[in-house]
């Protein structure tokens, strides 16, 4: 067992424990386009809550506007007085300070603003879908025909949500509560029962070198914990961590219970589209063939490996498992030394994969074709 030895490591489960328990602190104000709330240039706004602050001019504004006239004339004459308050309500909140997250436009790589559906509290939503019905078919049919739904399935389906929190119309006490909170409250350490304050809970323990903490783009909700040592974690929503690993390359990860081994699983990073083709890589380092020199743990710098990039598969029967024999080797790279060895693993805005190997290790570069080429 390689348990924590420095402070970054246990820095670093302080911050997955935080990461974990605190998504609402995490958010922030922002508009479907990713842009920054406004105030708009207008002496009044039809959506009123965005006078001060929000994400409409006041052309989107008139927008909105006509298109909560035209829906509500597909209103049942009994239900139109009580439809009206919810109505307006939910067609503003596309000006909202807070869209992006109401629509779930920062949890949801594959957000698609032709099918996109607010996120409404159950209580809120089956009232406005009792009284507003021909309305929600007006305004939203297309969306619920992409998604293949129908109206009994809508409320279901407005609710999925990273935060429910953020779902309307409990955003509003949501943001109050942030309004209220002051960053001195931190620093004097209030408790739990005070208002405005962060806390901070232990969710996870016994990890060993964490590396990195990553979600899948899959919708749904997990976080995977990397593992110097080979192994991979899966974290559910519930905040529950599996016992079966994700993934297990033990057997091929060359590391040691040497203090400060920098080497092992270093990298990994799901694919853009994981959710469709199940694809991830990773980085580790790994034993060089042939290479039969036997080095001392303690000297583990000084020994020649190989690290790899490899392309995995997600099980077909186990959402929570990798395939074990799906591993496509893509490259392997020679590592003149044990340290400096990179591993960062990214994919760009262009899709394409980014990978960071390091300089090879060594003080100066030494190595003439290998390192950053400064020696």
């Amino acid at each position: 067992m390689w348990w924590f030895k420095n402070c970054a490591m246990a820095m670093f489960l302080s911050l997955v424990v935080f990461v974990l328990t605190c998504y609402s602190v995490q958010s922030h104000p922002q508009c479907l386009d990713s842009q920054p709330p406004f105030k708009p240039n207008a002496k009044r706004m039809w959506c009123k809550d965005s006078f001060k602050l929000g994400c409409c001019t006041k052309r989107d504004d008139s927008k909105l506007k006509a298109l909560y006239d035209t829906a509500l004339k597909t209103v049942n004459a009994q239900n139109k007085s009580q439809c009206k308050r919810y109505l307006s309500k939910v067609v503003c909140l596309k000006c909202h300070s807070w869209s992006a997250h109401i629509y779930d436009v920062e949890a949801n790589p594959n957000y698609n603003a032709k099918a996109a559906l607010p996120c409404l509290g159950w209580k809120f939503c089956t009232n406005f879908v009792t009284h507003c019905a021909q309305a929600i078919e007006y305004i939203y049919g297309a969306a619920m025909k992409t998604r293949n739904i129908t109206l009994g399935d809508f409320c279901r389906e407005s609710e999925v949500a990273l935060n429910k929190d953020l779902c309307y119309p409990k955003i509003k006490k949501t943001v109050r509560q942030l309004k209220n909170s002051k960053p001195d409250n931190i620093a004097r350490g209030l408790n739990a029962t005070q208002k405005g304050c962060l806390c901070v809970r232990e969710v996870i323990h016994n990890l060993r070198n964490p590396l990195a903490l990553l979600h899948a783009n899959d919708q749904t909700h997990r976080m995977f914990i990397v593992e110097q040592i080979g192994l991979v974690y899966v974290i559910l929503p519930n905040e529950r961590k599996l016992d079966t690993p994700f993934m297990d390359i033990r057997s091929k990860v060359l590391t040691s219970s040497a203090f400060g081994d920098e080497r092992g699983l270093l990298g990994m990073v799901f694919h853009p589209k994981y959710r469709e083709n199940g694809r991830l890589f990773v980085y580790y380092i790994t034993k060089k063939v042939g290479n039969k020199k036997k080095t001392d743990p303690k000297e583990w710098w000084l020994g020649t490996s190989v690290a790899v990039l490899s392309e995995w598969r997600v099980s077909g029967a186990d959402l929570n498992r990798v395939d074990q024999h799906s591993e496509k080797v893509l490259m392997s790279i020679e590592q003149p030394k044990g340290n400096h060895n990179g591993g960062q693993l990214l994919f760009g805005k262009d899709k394409y994969l980014y990978v960071f190997p390091g300089d090879g290790g060594a003080a100066g570069d030494p190595f003439g074709k290998f390192g950053n080429a400064l020696n």
